[in-house]
C-alpha cells in the first residue's frame, strides 16, 4: 500500500503516542512559583550584566513579533518586451537609443 495523504490519515489515528508528562496541575504549580520569584528578585542588588541578561529574557514575551513585509515586486508580474535585431545598423541604433535613455536619466535624478 503506497504511503499518500489517506494512509498517512489512518497512520496518525492509530498513533501510540503517550498522554502529555506534565499535568495543567503541574503547570499551574510552575507558573506559581516563577511568579514568586519573579517578584521576590531585587532589581537594585542586580549587576549591570544580570540586569542586561534579564532585559533580553524578558523582552521576547513583551515585544510583538516582527513579520516580514512582502514586497511590491513579488506580487506584481513584470513585462518584457522582446526585440530581434535582424543586422547591424539596428543593433547601432538601439545602443544609442539606450545611451540617450541613459543620459536622460541621470540628468533627472540629479
Amino acid at each position: 500500500m503506497p504511503f499518500n495523504s489517506e494512509s498517512a490519515r489512518e497512520a496518525g489515528k492509530k498513533s501510540r503516542r503517550g498522554k502529555s508528562l506534565v499535568s495543567s496541575l503541574l503547570k499551574n504549580q510552575f507558573e506559581t512559583l516563577s511568579e514568586r520569584i519573579i517578584t521576590d528578585i531585587q532589581i537594585e542588588d542586580l549587576s549591570n550584566s544580570e540586569r542586561i541578561a534579564m532585559l533580553r529574557l524578558m523582552l521576547p514575551y513583551l515585544l510583538p513579533k516582527i513579520q516580514t513585509e512582502k514586497t511590491t515586486e513579488e506580487t506584481e508580474t513584470k513585462e518584457f518586451k522582446v526585440q530581434v535585431i535582424n543586422s547591424a545598423d539596428e543593433l547601432r541604433e538601439l545602443r544609442r537609443l539606450e545611451e540617450k535613455m541613459d543620459k536622460t536619466c541621470t540628468k533627472t535624478k540629479v
